[in-house]
């Protein structure tokens, strides 16, 4: 039988069709990442190695921040960099994890940011293990992943002593649109059975407290009647502060919110004393994180117990409008709680995207007794998104016999879902980094286009077949096979750097693969084109 070069523009019958199976409905892994959606990452064997925060550059890297801790041990925050397809970032600190140790501390991983200019804020906190005092602090990296000398190098910068508190700590960063540094965290009143308070902490973009905020840079509230707790903060369009968190009413934990002005003053404007605090069940209630909307409302998620002594949680979103109210156009009266099991579910993270949508990230309980990844996304109204996962809910065993979690998730300019977290093998925790479909396209930048003519033969491939393509410009080159339900079967062609040109591959089957429909993802750049391959 005679065969004939197969070119890639007039097969979009059998793309579209690949491009709507099951593997590219909204809540599933995108098999394009990695191969298989995920990646599991370990900065140092035979320890704990845990994703806390991710981000996505402009140019589409990724980057994860990581806790690594072990009996035998400092814990320790490292920093690692991924390409958009997963691969570790060979200009980032020479494609090695930035990792920050000091003698006789303890780094705590809380958060980052990412500055206009491409150097990365780490915020962390450092225990000191010789008079188990706290040191908030921020790391500035470049672009390349190197310590920023202009920022106290591999000092950093801490926060100074307040005087009237003790074991100050950073938990949620933000940077605002002047460079001036947003960080929420805590703070212990310097007297006897005090509770810890929330607190705010304003930076000059050099790192030094912020004057012009309560003086010092330093505001902190009581919030409920016992202790506080933070999970996220957030600079609304009007200069002012929301700092997300926990309180306690009544002996019980409740999602808890305060707003400050940008002067660091409580917002009487919300709530009437600028604390609001929210039961979402008639147990303890924990918020992960805050979002704001481009309306101004506020949007949290966490998670709700039930049960007798709080035996189980479920996944909880709580919208406020402007002065603090919950908004009743969000299920009725501003709360929603889902169960994706009848065990322990809950969020860690929450993401607001584009469209609306609300996604909820974290963990749900398995019929085996452990935790798997789990995602829950809401409709604007607080109703369950049916066409993502088939209910509003997407369940993950990333491990066998073992627990998942997510405890991050930041969003791609394509719309994917980024999520980092644990995935537990054998005795020890691993890095998570997964990428979600959904469903969703953002105003991503239009991407140059540099693959020219592209054949494939020959078509059906026996023995060897040919991939041929044509390259405008030079640039990093990768293909895949894949099956038609979004396995990886293969690499074609491992990534590496073409230039410009008539570019031709030959490649070998794997051996005993199944007659049918396949395709080579070819990657050039940030262009991909899927091309139809049968065997």
């Amino acid at each position: 039988m005679k065969t004939q070069p197969l070119f890639v523009a007039g097969l979009r019958l059998l793309v579209c069709l690949l491009s709507t199976s099951s593997f590219a409905q909204p809540g599933n892994p995108d098999i394009f990442f990695s191969g298989n959606g995920y990646l599991l990452e370990t900065v140092l064997s035979q320890q704990h190695n845990v994703g806390i925060r991710t981000l996505v550059q402009p140019d589409g890297k990724i980057v994860v921040g990581a806790a690594v801790y072990g009996s035998d041990i400092q814990e320790f925050t490292s920093i690692l960099r991924f390409l958009p397809n997963g691969d570790t970032d060979p200009a980032f600190n020479g494609n090695a994890p930035v990792s920050f140790q000091i003698s006789q501390k303890e780094l705590y991983m809380q958060d980052m940011a990412l500055l206009p200019d491409g150097k990365l804020l780490v915020c962390v906190n450092v225990y000191n293990l010789n008079n188990a005092l706290y040191t908030p602090t921020l790391f500035r990296l470049l672009p390349d992943g190197s310590l920023d000398p202009d920022f106290g190098g591999a000092a950093g910068k801490s926060f100074p002593a307040i005087s009237g508190f003790n074991n100050l700590q950073y938990r949620c960063l933000k940077v605002q649109s002047d460079g001036k540094i947003v960080v929420a965290g805590y703070a212990t009143p310097d007297t006897p059975n005090a509770n810890e308070q929330l607190a705010l902490f304003r930076l000059l973009s050099n790192g030094m407290p912020d004057p012009a905020f309560s003086s010092d840079g330093f505001a902190a509230t009581p919030v409920g009647s016992s202790y506080a707790s933070v999970s996220g903060v957030e600079i609304q369009a009007d200069g002012k502060i929301v700092v997300a968190g926990t309180g306690v009413v009544n002996g019980l934990e409740d999602f808890a919110v305060a707003r400050f002005t940008s002067s660091g003053m409580l917002d009487a404007g919300f709530d009437g004393d600028g604390i609001g605090l929210y039961s979402m069940s008639d147990l303890n209630d924990r918020s992960a994180g805050i979002c704001v909307q481009n309306d101004g409302k506020l949007v949290l998620g966490g998670y709700a117990n039930f049960g007798s002594g709080g035996t189980g949680s479920n996944f909880a979103a709580l919208r406020l409008n402007a002065n603090g109210a919950p908004d009743a156009s969000f299920d009725g009266d501003g709360k929603v709680v889902i169960s994706a099991s009848d065990q322990s579910d809950g969020a860690r993270s929450i993401l607001l995207q584009p469209d609306g949508k609300i996604v909820l990230g974290g963990y749900t309980y398995n019929d085996a007794s452990y935790y798997d990844v789990a995602l829950v996304r809401l409709y604007p109204d607080g109703t369950p998104d049916n066409s993502f996962g088939g209910d509003g809910i997407s369940t993950f065993p990333f491990s066998t016999n073992n627990s998942d979690i997510i405890y991050g998730m930041a969003l791609q300019p394509d719309g994917k879902i980024i999520a980092t977290g644990l995935v537990r093998v054998d005795q020890y925790n691993q890095i998570l980094l997964a990428r979600f479909v959904s469903g969703i396209v953002v105003d991503a930048p239009e991407v140059p286009a540099v693959l020219g003519e592209i054949s494939l033969y020959p078509n059906p491939v026996y023995g060897q077949g040919t991939l041929s393509y044509t390259l405008r410009d030079g640039t990093r080159v990768r293909a895949d096979l894949y099956n038609a339900q979004g396995q990886l079967i293969q690499n074609v062609l491992q990534e590496e750097w073409r230039s410009a040109g008539k570019q031709v591959d030959v490649f070998t089957p794997a051996p005993h693969i199944p007659p049918g429909a396949y395709f080579v993802r070819l990657a050039a750049g940030q262009e991909v084109v899927m091309v139809p391959v049968f065997f």
